[in-house]
């Protein structure tokens, strides 16, 4: 074999070896990309999240441990109904630090489906999800907790009927809203619900409206009008 044969082995050996590397990483990627697709369409699985069950006997989702940003929940884990959506769950809250993979993965999220098994979204479940575009909202829920939604990019929202009060800051800076449809059993409107939603100018009147906050659309798109129909309608007028 002449110097020159050797020297032309000696460089194909590591040009080999990238098309090797290159081909198994394109490999990993569809199957990522098919699983993805897989688990957005029938539920994601029980270990991408964690979780615990709550004292109603059905599941609450503790955490996300997932790398998608199409995040779809399942309706049962261990053969109980996913119920509750708890405390800064997937989103982020000051009293409850994450780490920085967990929180950068978070924010990125796109998509959330929720199942129709839901009754109860906590606290900052979803807050500082900020490139969050869309929710669906299933018609079984019925208890809130304060800044659900808060600096995330929904643009519409539309609230099912069981629900009867929106919690203080829910949808707080969330600058992309433009329009929220309320049930008319929604009784109560608190503090900051739409503060600083400065697109949101569609929002109709529930007809069951008692208490309102007097900053509850504070920096919205809303007309005066609009919001003095919510004061007038409303049996209270809370002065936060």
């Amino acid at each position: 074999m002449t110097l020159n044969e050797e020297g032309q082995k000696a460089v194909a050996r590591p040009r080999k070896k990238r098309y090797i590397v290159a081909a198994i990483l394109l490999g990993l990627i569809a199957v990522y990309a098919i699983l993805g697709a897989i688990f957005w369409k029938i539920g994601m699985p029980a270990f991408m999240f964690g979780y615990e069950k709550n004292d109603k006997g059905g599941i609450t989702i503790t955490n996300y441990y997932g790398t998608y940003l199409h995040v779809h929940i399942p309706d049962k884990i261990d053969g109980l109904d996913v119920t509750e959506i708890g405390y800064a769950a997937i989103g982020y809250s000051p009293a409850r630090p994450k780490s920085k993979f967990h929180s950068s993965i978070n924010e990125n999220i796109r998509e959330v489906r929720l199942p129709d098994t839901v009754e109860k979204i906590d606290g900052c479940a979803f807050r500082d999800c900020n490139k969050l575009t869309d929710v669906n909202i299933p018609s079984s829920l019925r208890e809130t907790g304060w800044g659900i939604f808060a600096y995330t990019k929904i643009k519409e929202i539309e609230l099912p009927e069981g629900m009867t009060k929106i919690d203080d800051f829910a949808f707080a800076f969330s600058y992309r809203l433009e329009k929220v449809t309320l049930p008319d059993r929604i009784e109560e409107i608190d503090e900051g619900a739409f503060y600083f939603c400065p697109k949101l100018k569609e929002i109709n009147l529930p007809d069951g409206l008692k208490i309102v906050s007097e900053y509850a659309f504070y920096g919205t798109g809303l007309t005066d009008e609009q919001k003095q129909a919510f004061y007038d309608k409303a049996e209270e007028v809370i002065e936060d």
